[in-house]
């Protein structure tokens, strides 16, 4: 097990203490718990802004709720996947929060705001930028006769 995992479990993943068979799923998953987590990691992020749901993550890599929600729930506690702020409805016609990949460059304290608000401040930016390559492209060639 890794520092990563055992940070999150304190080496034992989450089970339920009065069932038997719940503490020997917890022995199994410990082995492949990581790479089922880099998956689901890797899907929600493939997903780009849209994100994911639980249940189209369980649908698209054919795993089962309760191996996809624990290590949906571990990224989210690592601040490597948020809530996107967006509902979709589940096949039952429920809503479901759509989750997205945090983006590696927003605090703590920024994970509380909605992607979409992350996304038009770093479009802003991404203007400013641009103008600033372009007045600096200019003064370049100001100077070239």
């Amino acid at each position: 097990m890794s520092d990563y995992d055992r940070d999150l479990y304190n080496g034992t993943p989450p089970h339920q203490s009065h069932s038997e068979t719940s503490a020997e799923s917890a022995k199994e998953i410990k082995e492949s718990a990581r790479s089922l987590r880099f998956k689901v990691y890797a899907y929600i992020k493939g997903r780009g802004a849209i994100g994911a749901t639980d249940e189209e993550i369980q649908l698209d890599l054919g795993m089962q709720l309760q191996t996809e929600v624990p290590r949906r729930r571990e990224l989210v506690m690592r601040g490597l996947v948020v809530d996107g702020g967006m509902k979709r409805l589940t096949r039952s016609d429920r809503q479901a929060t759509a989750w997205v990949a945090s983006m590696t460059f927003v605090e703590p304290e920024d994970r509380k705001r909605t992607v979409s608000e992350q996304l038009r401040e770093a479009n802003a930016e991404i203007g400013r930028l641009r103008k600033r390559v372009k007045d600096l492209e200019s003064a370049l060639w100001d100077g070239v006769t």
